[in-house]
């Protein structure tokens, strides 16, 4: 019954400015105009709880630094509420750490990798099957990753209702590795951390996809990337060792080829560029040029028909911006907001969100690759998906157990005898559970 969605505890990079970190932090501590200039280096996220989560568990030999001899010195968390009916709630949520003097033998930090959460993240409705995915590209784990790679540990995969299938794909080369994670039934109400059995080596020069399957069949519009609980998301949170100054690397559509694939080639008074330079910044579209006034008359009448709100300026990762751009070209879409012209779209026929998904899946993706400060570890590029072969079985699902279905260890050394009767163990639930199923 609780509102609270879901909770990201961040690292913020170390700032020379203590005085206004400790202000703002001892005082109320929220969102707003007085929060310190470097809240933007609270970028990387150490613990991540999602409804259903029964907490993050780390290995023993593993362990995420604190304080100021590990570099870190502030945290913010940060708590999403779906609270839709607007019902009045006292929250006091939060999370738990536990932490202890003893180091462990190696720093671990968490990777966000998937779809950069923003409204050029779209899922048409109507759609059984509808899959999207995030790339992190072979040049971000080239620059950030060391000589011997790192060791991936366990894996959170993450979006919202209309998701029914989650992926982390592993592609070395041009030939996917066996799946990382898998959630092949996804539930939005049970979200929790997998581990992954054996560990996997993720080296310089992989590359990581994101893929998420999306049932909108119950959707009589388009949906939206955003953090509300009507939008979607696809990430994956990946707990890694040993820890390196990468936080954050995924990907999303190009600006100029999501419009194009929906049939627009021109907005009235912006370019594309211009378009792309909003969604790269902070999302605000304060100082767009004045709409025609027959687009303004027309986006009132369906303000007032529909009750669908304008967009305003805001924390919306463009879902404003959408409405509030205007068609240009071509001349059978003039003077629509681009928002009107994605809702009368013929959702239902199939040739065309084939299409619309094949271009998005398949076709160009623009990449990002970011440190724990937010700076950038490799130039932002737009890039072909890559070129692989797939693999053909299902190994992750077939083998792996999750928390909800038996409890492991969190250890990763043992001694033979009881790593082998562990591992019968394991096998033997999983049959059950499969056999069960």
């Amino acid at each position: 019954m609780s509102p609270v969605h879901h909770m990201v505890l961040y690292e913020c990079a170390d700032d020379d400015d203590k005085h206004l970190w400790n202000g703002w932090a001892e005082g109320d501590g929220y969102f707003g105009p007085n929060k310190p200039s470097a809240w933007a280096t609270c970028a990387t996220p150490i613990a991540a709880w999602a409804i259903g989560s029964q907490g993050e568990f780390l290995p023993e030999n593993v362990g995420i630094p604190l304080g100021a001899k590990g570099g870190v010195s502030y945290y913010m968390l940060e708590v999403h509420y779906d609270n839709q009916a607007l019902h009045n709630v006292l929250d006091s949520s939060g999370i738990r750490v536990h932490y202890t003097p003893t180091l462990r033998e190696h720093d671990g930090a968490l990777l966000v990798s998937g779809i950069g959460v923003s409204a050029l993240h779209a899922i048409p409705p109507k759609q059984k099957q509808y899959r999207t995915v995030g790339i992190c590209s072979t040049e971000c784990s080239k620059e950030m990753l060391p000589e011997e790679g790192v060791n991936i540990v366990s894996v959170l995969l993450h979006a919202h209702s209309t998701a029914r299938k989650i992926s982390l794909k592993h592609i070395r080369g041009t030939q996917e590795l066996p799946r990382i994670s898998e959630e092949n039934f996804y539930d939005s109400h049970y979200q929790q951390s997998r581990i992954v059995p054996r560990g996997r080596k993720f080296m310089k020069g992989d590359s990581l996809i994101t893929e998420c399957t999306y049932d909108s069949t119950s959707k009589d519009k388009p949906i939206l990337g955003g953090y509300s609980a009507k939008q979607e998301m696809c990430l994956s949170f990946i707990l890694y060792y040993p820890r390196t100054e990468l936080a954050g690397c995924y990907s999303m559509a190009p600006v100029k080829e999501f419009f194009e694939t929906f049939g627009v080639k021109e907005f009235y008074g912006l370019t594309f560029d211009q378009i792309e330079n909003i969604f790269l910044s902070s999302g605000s579209f304060e100082n767009l040029p004045p709409m025609p006034l027959t687009e303004l008359e027309v986006q009132k009448q369906m303000s007032n028909d529909t009750g669908e709100e304008q967009g305003v300026q805001g924390d919306d990762q463009g879902v404003g911006l959408m409405k509030e751009l205007v068609i240009w070209e071509p001349p059978e879409f003039r003077n629509k907001s681009f928002m009107a012209h994605l809702n009368e779209m013929p959702w239902a026929e199939p040739l065309l969100t084939e299409q619309i998904e094949k271009t998005l899946y398949k076709g160009m993706h623009m990449t990002f690759c970011k440190k724990r400060d937010d700076s950038w570890a490799v130039p932002m590029q737009i890039q072909s998906y890559p070129n692989y072969t797939e693999v053909m079985s299902n190994e992750t699902a077939e083998k792996s157990c999750h928390y909800k279905s038996v409890r492991l260890p969190s250890v990763t050394k043992t001694s033979g005898s009881t790593t082998s009767l562990a591992s019968w163990l394991v096998v033997a639930i999983c049959t059950v559970l499969v056999v069960a199923r």
